[in-house]
């Protein structure tokens, strides 16, 4: 886990990058409650940090999430 700048030039947060089966995913240093799929099957509530895409500038990140 290491801390940098997004790369979104209009944005700019201190972000966390973490690596997630293999790819690299920004996070806000923000505690929150989530949703995770459990190995087994379903659904469980778990404490996480925010997802960076759900707040930065850059829609088309927003966009290929969907």
């Amino acid at each position: 886990m290491r801390s940098m700048k997004c790369k979104v030039k209009e944005c700019g947060a201190d972000v966390v990058v973490v690596e997630v089966e293999g790819a690299l995913m920004s996070l806000n240093p923000v505690l929150m409650e989530l949703v995770a799929r459990k190995k087994e099957g379903g659904f469980e509530l778990v404490t996480g940090y925010q997802p960076h895409w759900v707040t930065c500038v850059d829609v088309s990140g927003r966009d290929r999430r969907r």
